[in-house]
């Protein structure tokens, strides 16, 4: 009995070194949680602080919101578009003051606006009106992104110049892109023929019997870019552009080129002289006398103005037989027929009733 006595109360021994084995842990517990309130209760008045002065801030903004929306309107009233600048030549943006002490610099940049300014009443086009704006934006856009010279051209938008319905304005990003665009100006033959730039005016000279190795590059058929300011420097003109007369053959060693000189006493002296040096070799000068043709396209052959490669008609048609379905160099006919007049001859043929009709459209005094 003793025994049994004994070993309870070994186990009651053991029990209570457990229950305070736990009792400490519970206390250490508890001190923890306690120094977890008290951080907690800390980061609260903290956040609590924090939010006071967040309140505070955005009374602030919201004065300062409702300060600058009174300016605007302020600023807003009679406020001019961009195309109202754009025609005016000023560079300040809409609503903005100018400037209380402008620098020369900025003065010079308000007097103009980055462009060209193009004369639209010599366009021959029945498919172009001319009093829609975007249509014209959307034409200088297709015309800019069809040769390479300008495909890269970042212009902003078109702005009408004064009364005249005909005068437009294209609006460019720097001065350089508008001396690109006059130099370059495959986009307005074949976009806007009959167009005409405005602004710096350029004397041409038509020059015949021009030695292609002298100005073109290895294909002979495209001009070098510095061929114009050479040409210029061997004569002691100013010339600001160069361009072929026709297509250039790249068979044949000679072509006529029309050279577009600053100055009209330049070019007069050109003209009496009757030649000027290329690469030291004599070429002949004349009057330029500009001869607009009527455009053919190349895929259906007839004159409705537009490109081949924005023919309404898929199937290309031979411009020797007038068939459907294959080219000129594939045809197997032996009799001519034209696709524009029905007549026996190519629609190649200058010779043409409709050509002739339509070149005496395009060109009436010189077929009066």
């Amino acid at each position: 009995m003793i025994e049994g006595i004994r070993t309870n109360l070994a186990a009651l021994q053991r029990q209570n070194e457990t229950l305070q084995g736990q009792n400490e842990t519970l206390q250490d517990q508890n001190e923890a949680l306690s120094a977890r309130v008290d951080e907690l209760g800390n980061r609260i008045k903290e956040l609590q602080e924090h939010s006071s002065a967040h309140r505070s801030q955005n009374e602030t903004l919201k004065e300062g919101i409702s300060a600058l929306k009174s300016e605007l309107q302020t600023l807003g009233t009679n406020r001019p578009s961009w195309a109202a600048i754009a025609a005016q030549g000023n560079t300040t943006a809409p609503g903005r003051p100018p400037s209380v002490n402008p620098s020369p610099s900025q003065q010079a940049n308000e007097q103009k606006l980055p462009g060209i300014s193009l004369d639209l009443s010599g366009v021959i086009s029945p498919q172009f009106q001319i009093s829609n704006t975007k249509e014209i934006r959307d034409r200088v856009r297709q015309a800019f992104n069809s040769h390479a010279n300008t495909k890269d051209i970042g212009w902003f938008g078109i702005a009408r110049t004064g009364a005249d319905p005909n005068r437009v304005k294209i609006c460019l990003r720097t001065h350089e892109e508008a001396a690109r665009i006059k130099r370059h100006d495959e986009w307005l033959q074949s976009h806007f023929r009959g167009a005409r730039v405005q602004g710096e005016q350029w004397y041409p000279v038509k020059v015949d019997r021009v030695n292609k190795a002298s100005i073109c590059d290895d294909s002979r058929i495209h001009l070098r870019e510095d061929a114009g300011a050479k040409i210029g420097a061997e004569n002691g003109v100013v010339v600001r552009k160069l361009r072929f007369i026709g297509r250039p053959n790249p068979d044949k060693l000679h072509c006529s080129v029309v050279l577009f000189l600053a100055s009209k006493q330049e070019a007069e002296e050109l003209i009496r002289r009757k030649y000027l040096d290329v690469d030291g070799e004599v070429a002949y000068t004349k009057t330029y006398e500009p001869r607009p043709t009527p455009r053919r396209c190349f895929n259906c052959h007839k004159f409705d103005d537009h490109e081949a490669r924005r023919c309404p008609t898929r199937e290309p048609t031979c411009g020797f037989c007038a068939r459907t379905g294959h080219v000129e160099r594939d045809c197997a006919s032996e009799t001519p027929k034209c696709v524009n007049c029905s007549g026996p001859h190519k629609a190649s043929d200058r010779g043409c009733p409709e050509y002739k009709r339509l070149l005496q459209e395009v060109n009436p005094l010189r077929h009066a």
